[in-house]
């Protein structure tokens, strides 16, 4: 008895301890997180706010990376010789009606009330404008809207020059060596602008907005065969004043382009940077020969001045061609051809040469069933040293593939040059006439870079 109550003694003296540290762990495992979150935001603030400040004054704003590109949509030429669009059976024949099937009248209720045709709208709308009498104050408004569009577009032309003219003629007046050019794309850290290769041609390039601001200029690319420049002006060296001033201006479809429209000049027009003039596209020569490729040359009404650059846009304030010292003063090249090239040139990459002057086939060729004359692209020329020259390729071969890719007119040419780089080895495969009939050749060749 007396031993069991020494044993409950010895129970009742065990004591559940809890253990203290525990729990200080966990506060104190709470105040580290916290303190490195409150930590991890201001220096996150600190960041934010002195980058700015720290970039200016040691110059270590990041560039622009690989990702960094410019990148321009193509436009599609619907017109191109033997390509042609047609409706699919479902799209031109009406679903079929099974006729046998007896079906009830309408009544009042469920026939649908008949819509005005196309016709007769048509008909009412000129009915009211033969009616109308136009005043001198809706001729007033409409040139007012043409003259408020061309002041906003007119803070995307900024003027190129050298440093050098620029100290030596500070009011822009007196020299003949300044340039216009235009706003087309930006980047994150740099904002393109399209000029003449003339004006790329001295060191120590300034660009001078309208606002008059002037700050340097940087050149991204020099294409002389198309008589086109890419210049860059840095965002780390705007102010936000010509941040907002400078807006690129969209590259607009040539191709859409025809007879009568009107088309707004700026740039330099009248030989003054910043003028403006109105002119009618006239005629459209749509297989004009470069190069590499064709573009579209479109006349206009009116002769302007091609020494320093004149930009071509279209009422809605797209760009759709240029006017320079390769043309007369009433001719304008069309920017959709060369939309490839300026993408190149805006992330300063080399495009593509060979060196061939393609032409659709002549008529008097393709017409003559004795020949048999294959599809493809007829060389109308070569230039000297060039690498189709080098290679053998001749004028009057009709080029019908390169590597695996057919090709069988301009558009499929012009695609296969927008894929081809500088120190490609390519094998071309041309047909060329002997004894009255065409045999295939390959050559190969190495692709060139355009001067």
């Amino acid at each position: 008895m007396e031993e069991n109550n020494n044993e409950k003694k010895d129970f009742i003296k065990e004591k559940i301890v809890k253990k203290t540290g525990a729990g200080k762990g966990f506060r104190n495992f709470i105040k580290i997180l916290v303190g490195a979150i409150l930590f991890g935001v201001i220096a996150a603030g600190v960041f934010v706010v002195s980058r700015p400040t720290a970039e200016k004054l040691l110059g270590t704003e990041a560039e622009s990376t690989t990702a960094e590109v410019v990148t321009i949509p193509r436009d599609e030429n619907l017109e191109t010789p033997g390509e042609t669009v047609t409706e699919s059976e479902s799209e031109t024949e009406p679903e079929s009606a099974e006729t046998d099937e007896e079906t009830e009248p309408e009544t009042e209720q469920e026939r649908p009330k008949e819509e005005p045709s196309t016709e007769d709208i048509e008909n009412i709308v000129t009915e009211v404008m033969d009616k109308y009498e136009y005043s001198m104050d809706d001729l007033n408004g409409l040139w007012k809207n043409l003259s408020v569009l061309c002041n906003d577009l007119d803070s995307s032309i900024v003027t190129i020059t050298s440093e050098k003219e620029e100290e030596l003629f500070g009011n822009h007046d007196n020299s003949d060596k300044e340039y216009s050019g235009i706003a087309i794309a930006e980047t994150f850290n740099e904002t393109m602008i399209l000029t003449l290769s003339d004006a790329a041609e001295e060191e120590g390039i300034s660009v001078i907005c309208s606002n008059g601001n002037s700050q340097p200029g940087y050149i991204k690319h020099i294409d002389k065969m198309s008589g086109l420049a890419v210049i860059s002006i840095k965002k780390s060296e705007m102010t936000d004043t010509v941040k907002a001033l400078i807006r690129p201006i969209e590259l607009g479809n040539s191709y859409a382009v025809t007879r009568g429209d009107l088309l707004i000049a700026m740039g330099s027009p009248r030989g003054r940077i910043h003028s403006t003039d109105y002119a009618w596209a006239s005629y459209i020569d749509k297989n004009a020969l470069t190069v590499d490729g064709s573009s579209r040359i479109i006349y206009i009404s009116d002769y302007l001045d091609n020494d320093k650059g004149t930009w071509l846009l279209n009422v809605k304030g797209e760009l759709v061609g240029w006017n320079d010292k390769f043309h007369e003063g009433n001719v304008v090249t069309g920017i959709s051809d060369f939309k490839s090239l300026i993408e190149r040139m805006s992330n300063s990459s080399d495009y593509a040469y060979l060196g061939i002057t393609p032409s659709t086939i002549p008529a008097e060729l393709e017409n003559d069933s004795s020949l048999n004359v294959p599809k493809g692209v007829y060389v109308m020329d070569v230039e000297n040293e060039g690498p189709a020259y080098m290679a053998g390729i001749l004028p009057g071969d009709i080029l019908t593939s390169v590597d695996d890719m057919e090709i069988r007119n301009m558009t499929e040419y012009s695609g296969c040059m927008e894929e081809l780089n500088e120190g490609d080895e390519i094998t071309v495969a041309v047909a060329r006439e002997a004894r009255g009939e065409y045999r295939r050749l390959e050559y190969t060749v190495v692709v060139g870079k355009r001067n």
